[in-house]
């Protein structure tokens, strides 16, 4: 691999699981299409992945897998491709990859979970990965307590360690855990076994006993991380989602609020809302009632789509969202 090569990647979202520390909410709404804002959690693992220029994306489906390809259709309006590849029985996170890999074995790629929420700039860790000349990269968080394991990398960035399961004797002075992206080359892909794997036990260790030292590097991420996984983290994930979204939409439209498409923190300088599109300036060329503060109240911050419809003595917030219709 030349140094700083770039070349094309492919991306591989993990959907498949069955999202029970959510429970009940997704016994009828898959763990990917959870909303967060403005966006589902599948939508900003998409929109992560072209951000880098990866437009051609598989996503691996077994809990209420049809209601995700319904949802995401064929990618055109995300200006991708994707490819589904559907789990009768679910395969675990390296058996998604193995089942896929007609799809992978072309090109380079990267795997997301589509449950981690980050601000993680996936150009710069292709770039790395590039640079480093391993088999894969990980991305990881210095270690703070052992809730996504740990692994133990030296000072040359290099994993030497998973969970304790090696006895390595050399210099590793940084301990981490797993950020839910990981970047491989195809070659890769010959190492799964049949069947059900992981990615730790049936692909990160039998690389480090095969391969050694130098077979796969670790990306350092410190940014903001979330995995949603539990009711307690989802909820403190949208609250920051949506105080986001009203800070990006008052820098972007400065007096008018809720701006499209649907960020606001309340009628505090006499704002409207108009019923059809839920902001002023209706450009669709019906007429819309325009609800005044006397009939609507907003206690922000709240997301609310361009096509939601108000009646009269309405009050929303805060940390709402309010979706299509």
């Amino acid at each position: 691999m030349s140094q700083g090569a770039k070349r094309n990647y492919r991306g591989i979202i993990l959907a498949a699981g069955f999202g029970t520390r959510l429970l009940p909410l997704t016994r009828l709404i898959p763990k990917p299409l959870v909303p967060l804002g403005r966006q589902t959690l599948v939508e900003m693992a998409i929109e992560r992945l072209t951000g880098a220029g990866i437009h051609e994306i598989a996503i691996n489906l077994h809990h209420l897998g049809q209601r995700i390809q319904h949802f995401l259709g064929s990618g055109e309006r995300y200006g991708c491709e994707f490819h589904y590849f559907e789990e009768p029985k679910i395969l675990g996170t390296g058996g998604a990859l193995a089942n896929a890999g007609g799809f992978l074995m072309e090109a380079p790629f990267i795997v997301l979970n589509s449950d981690a929420v980050c601000d993680l700039d996936l150009g710069k860790v292709l770039t790395a990965h590039e640079l480093a000349g391993g088999c894969g990269t990980l991305v990881l968080r210095a270690q703070e307590g052992e809730r996504y394991g740990r692994l133990r990398v030296d000072r040359e960035s290099n994993v030497v360690d998973i969970l304790g399961w090696l006895d390595h004797d050399g210099d590793a002075t940084v301990s981490g855990h797993f950020m839910g992206a990981q970047v491989w080359e195809p070659e890769v892909l010959e190492l799964f076994p049949r069947g059900y794997s992981e990615t730790p036990k049936d692909l990160w260790l039998p690389l480090l006993k095969g391969r050694g030292v130098g077979a796969i590097k670790a990306y350092f991420y410190e940014g903001y991380f979330s995995d949603v996984g539990t009711w307690p983290r989802l909820l403190e994930t949208h609250r920051r989602q949506l105080r986001i979204g009203v800070s990006m939409a008052k820098a972007s439209v400065a007096g008018s609020a809720p701006p499209h498409p649907g960020y606001g923190n309340g009628f505090s300088h006499g704002q409207c809302l108009r019923q059809a599109d839920g902001a002023p300036g209706n450009e669709t060329g019906r007429q819309e009632e325009v609800l005044s503060r006397d009939e609507i109240e907003i206690a922000g911050p709240v997301w609310i789509d361009s096509t939601a419809r108000f009646s009269g003595g309405v009050a929303i917030g805060p940390f709402v969202t309010i979706s299509a219709g």
